[in-house]
């Protein structure tokens, strides 16, 4: 069945003909001028992730701030679920990772949110393959074996 996608309004949509294009369009106009468009900075250890929307594209993250690059634009990440609460989650898991340093081993770091469990999992299990893999690397192994072989072995708390 053919599809036309056309730009209504700024918004782009599709349907099966121009009529049903237009109405989606014009849904998705509907649900953009709905909810919350207040962004949000968060910032750990020098790093900073701007959460904000869009209306056509809901919740993105942005890195904007690196200690070692000062500001930068970084890429931008959207949230799988375009959610507000997705992409915080989303944005305070990668600041966690951005600022965990070696000595830190498995200290949980205070930008995870304490109700995220799965992120809290995650977590350690990236940081056990992160010490695993400095093991490796010490060891003389190459990138790609001692990689491989911090999978298999991770450092458990």
């Amino acid at each position: 069945m053919a599809t036309v996608t056309l730009e209504y309004c700024g918004m782009e949509a599709s349907g099966r003909n121009v009529t049903e294009a237009k109405k989606e369009a014009a849904r998705k106009l509907q649900s953009a001028m709905h909810g919350s468009y207040t962004p949000t900075i968060l910032a750990y250890r020098g790093y900073a992730i701007l959460i904000y929307r869009e209306p056509q594209y809901e919740w993105h993250t942005r890195l904007i701030a690196d200690p070692e690059r000062g500001i930068v634009e970084g890429p931008v990440y959207g949230s799988q679920e375009g959610d507000r609460e997705t992409a915080e989650i989303q944005a305070r898991r990668h600041l966690a990772q951005l600022g965990w340093q070696h000595e830190d081993r498995f200290e949980v770091p205070t930008i995870l949110a304490p109700h995220d469990r799965a992120g809290l999992s995650s977590f350690r299990f990236w940081v056990g393959f992160q010490l695993a893999y400095r093991v490796a690397r010490g060891n003389g192994l190459p990138d790609c074996e001692a990689h491989e072989w911090a999978c298999d072995h991770p450092v458990t708390a």
